[in-house]
């Protein structure tokens, strides 16, 4: 039995409706340590640990120690807070700064497995799934090298996992109470603090939402999944709004996280060589304003000049977001390592949707935790090609992607199982 609401299918639930017994939590936290641990190993093996903070976010930090403010209104805070954090612990315990990767950053990681396997159960009430979903994202190298590196993806995932988590129950109550919306809402405020990707996230899921409230679709419907959106927007505004304020007082202009994608965004167009637009902005990115305004006049001045070249820009990010490193030394090692996460989420998806068709026949409703899935995903790898196209960018969505490739697999050890069964019989 399930207990989600009347209206949303669980097409892939199984007879435990997804609960994890406490040995398999144990076990599931145990890996997520062992993972952590290893990847600092190898991190140390390889010559790649870095015992200092991340050098993009060291001034934030310093701004935090010096003053309990950050001067520095560019990247978003909160990453500069936890370094100043982790920087006040290891001093007060008489330990090396990098020891707060083996003491603190550990809990960060475990918490967001935990978190993306909660994600998972809710989505699929099946714990195989859950468990998928948890492993996926911890299991990611790009997840890994995070946490080696001490990255903010690591600190934003824990925050960004609980919004989701809050927000799906939202989804599935029948009560019609907004608190769970609204407190998703300031979580996803927490980390727009610390990496601003997700910033219109609820905008993008807006579909998803009105599917999760069923058939048919009335007036009523649709202002309870507006007010449901807008809930959510208005507890992520509380939180980012003091920010804001302090970025106007310091001369930066933009809605919430914005300054941070301006600069990103110049950054990220610069990486790609070879293009009359990206070389034209490498030559030019230190006179370009970090402003909405600069944004828009570059991309209108070569809509002008060179439409095409803009298009294939675009084109080569969106492809290369999954894969580009910051040096461009690793992108071959990354789409080995990743590409069975990939290719197994592609089966999974359309897996999912094959069942959730099926399932839906009589009720003719689209499964909206598959398309919740599916927007979250498509959301991030918008924003990460269309601002940086960097590859690091799309470590949040793997934990999604392993849900995906759970089912593939799910699938595939069912047909061995059935396949076994025929040949002894």
């Amino acid at each position: 039995m399930t207990d989600a609401p009347a209206g949303w299918p669980v097409p892939l639930a199984d007879a435990h409706d997804g609960r994890l017994s406490r040995r398999q939590w144990v076990l599931l936290l145990v890996a997520f340590v062992v993972l952590h641990y290893a990847a600092l190993a190898i991190s140390v093996w390889s010559g790649n640990f870095d015992p200092d903070p991340n050098h993009d976010h060291v001034h934030v930090m310093r701004d935090v120690l010096e003053t309990g403010l950050p001067r520095v209104a560019i990247w978003p805070p909160g990453f500069g807070y936890y370094l100043a954090f982790k920087w006040w612990l290891t001093g007060a315990l008489g330990l090396p700064y990098w020891a707060g990767k083996l003491l603190v950053d550990v809990f960060v990681l475990v918490a967001a497995g935990a978190l993306a396997t909660v994600l998972g159960r809710l989505l699929t009430r099946n714990r195989v799934l859950a468990a998928a979903c948890g492993l996926g994202l911890v299991a990611a190298p790009l997840f890994l090298l995070s946490s080696a590196e001490g990255l903010a993806v690591l600190l934003f995932q824990p925050f960004f996992l609980a919004s989701l988590v809050l927000l799906v129950k939202a989804l599935q109550r029948p009560d019609g109470s907004l608190a769970p919306a609204a407190a998703a809402g300031a979580l996803m405020g927490l980390a727009c603090l610390v990496r601003a990707n997700p910033q219109f996230l609820v905008i993008a899921l807006l579909p998803a939402v009105l599917v999760s409230l069923g058939r048919p679709l009335r007036r009523r419907t649709v202002l309870r999944a507006l007010a449901l959106a807008l809930v959510f927007f208005l507890g992520q505004m509380l939180v980012t709004a003091p920010w804001q304020g302090w970025q106007r007082r310091l001369g930066k202009s933009g809605v919430f996280t914005a300054p941070v994608f301006f600069y990103a965004y110049i950054d990220g167009m610069a990486r790609h060589p070879g293009n009359r637009v990206s070389d034209w902005v490498r030559a030019h990115r230190h006179e370009l304003p970090l402003t909405f305004d600069t944004v828009v006049e570059v991309n209108a001045r070569w809509l002008r000049e060179d439409p095409g070249a803009l298009l294939r820009l675009y084109a080569l990010k969106t492809v290369r977001t999954w894969y580009l490193s910051d040096s461009g030394r690793w992108d071959r090692i990354i789409v080995g390592l990743h590409a069975p996460w990939w290719l197994g989420a592609l089966a999974g998806l359309v897996l999912w949707w094959r069942r959730a068709r099926q399932r839906s026949r009589e009720s003719r409703q689209l499964d909206p935790a598959w398309l919740f899935v599916l927007l979250t995903v498509l959301y991030l790898w918008g924003v990460s090609a269309s601002v940086s196209g960097l590859a690091r960018y799309m470590a949040p969505v793997y934990g999604l992607l392993g849900l995906l490739a759970g089912i593939a697999l799910e699938r595939a050890a069912g047909l061995l199982v059935a396949h076994s069964r025929t040949r002894t019989g």
